[in-house]
């Protein structure tokens, strides 16, 4: 088996194990806000697609950044139907961004981990997306700082 077989097969079987876990949170604690397709919660699902949705006018031939996309799908969506420059999602978790990484890839689309109350990025971007994230956040002024900070003017 060449190496590329086996590292996708390796990141196959993580990608199956981290939907197991999230399923299995989901059942055992019932309050699981991270979009999952085909895991989460009809109404979970919905939300999430349509917030994205209804973005893809304004990040159209833009340079996106998600923060807290989780496990990358509306990062994904973007990338897909919003016509954007590049996206690239950010989220604390390193295995989330491991997950969205094997799992929702496109050419215009990177992820890195990252804190977004600390969050530095390499170029200022158009457009800042960030869904259901201040209210998990410690230091909420920190957070929207970070985002004034990475934004073009």
């Amino acid at each position: 088996m060449k190496m590329d077989n086996i590292k996708d097969l390796q990141e196959e079987l993580f990608c199956l194990k981290f939907e197991l876990e999230t399923l299995s949170e989901h059942l055992v604690k019932d309050n699981l806000e991270r979009m999952l397709p085909n895991f989460s919660r009809s109404i979970i699902e919905y939300t999430h697609k349509e917030r994205y949705k209804l973005i893809t006018d304004i990040v159209e031939n833009k340079e996106v950044i998600d923060i807290a996309c989780g496990t990358g799908y509306g990062s994904f969506y973007l990338a897909q139907h919003g016509n954007v420059k590049n996206i690239t999602g950010y989220d604390l978790s390193s295995d989330t961004i491991r997950y969205a990484s094997h799992r929702y890839k496109h050419p215009n689309l990177s992820y890195k981990q990252g804190d977004a109350e600390k969050l530095e990025v390499d170029n200022k971007v158009d457009v800042i997306v960030s869904y259901e994230t201040i209210e998990h956040l410690p230091n909420y002024k920190a957070f929207l700082e970070a985002i004034n900070k990475n934004r073009k003017r």
